[in-house]
């Protein structure tokens, strides 16, 4: 079926790709993972790595690499449906988005490898990069969307759509700046001690971002629903 016909068809199966390709392989990753895998603090990249997952980190790999595929396929369902109204916009959180997927998709790939061109942490570096480009592109789907007149008596799913995107970035940026603030102003104990909690785990936030962003794209398709482009 046309992508440019049936945005909302074609989304549709891009979350059962998602649900499988990210939740259903790392979930499965994780059950197997050498000792105790503990999603609040151990961050995604663990499961990819051959140091700390050495027998099952190709399943994470693939998992991931065939998340940035259908992410970057997403982009094209959500520009076929908002170009019309919002074209600048729309496009340029299309570009972001794919930026991010193939991030992501290079990130995957080369996570078996110890050292790529001369860089130790050059996964951890483009997993990074891959995580700033989503982050940018759904706050730009955000204001898109929210804000168009097709969707302004959809307050429930609009006020969703911007909860699901500031609740993980906003967390993340305040767990940072704490950090940091912590650094400045307590002692080397202190520090460490919150450096360890919770609200300062990177690996909580980015499970979390996971969480939200395809819960996000499950709203969106919502959107997509009908004849009528967004």
């Amino acid at each position: 079926m046309s992508l440019k016909h049936s945005p909302y068809s074609t989304a549709r199966l891009l979350l059962i790709g998602l649900a499988i390709s990210f939740f259903g392989l790392l979930f499965l990753t994780a059950s197997i993972y050498p000792g105790q895998y503990d999603w609040r603090y151990r961050v995604i990249s663990s499961l990819a790595s051959p140091k700390d997952n050495p027998h099952f980190h190709g399943v994470a790999s693939l998992g991931l690499a065939w998340t940035g595929v259908f992410l970057w396929m997403f982009a094209d369902c959500l520009l076929a449906a908002t170009r019309a109204a919002t074209p600048r916009l729309a496009i340029r959180a299309s570009r972001l988005q794919k930026a991010g997927a193939m991030w992501l998709i290079l990130a995957a790939l080369i996570s078996s490898q110890d050292r790529w061109l001369g860089r130790p942490r050059l996964h951890e570096d483009l997993a990074e990069l891959a995580g700033l480009f989503l982050g940018l592109a759904f706050v730009l789907w955000t204001w898109g969307l929210v804000t168009r007149p097709a969707t302004t008596k959809r307050y429930g799913l609009k006020i969703m759509l911007v909860l699901l995107t500031l609740l993980p970035l906003g967390g993340l940026l305040l767990s940072r700046a704490a950090l940091f603030i912590a650094y400045l102003r307590d002692s080397r104990a202190d520090y460490e001690q919150f450096k360890h909690s919770l609200f300062c785990s990177l690996a909580f936030w980015e499970w979390s971002g996971a969480v939200c962003l395809y819960l996000f794209l499950v709203v969106a398709t919502f959107l997509l629903k009908g004849r009528t482009p967004l």
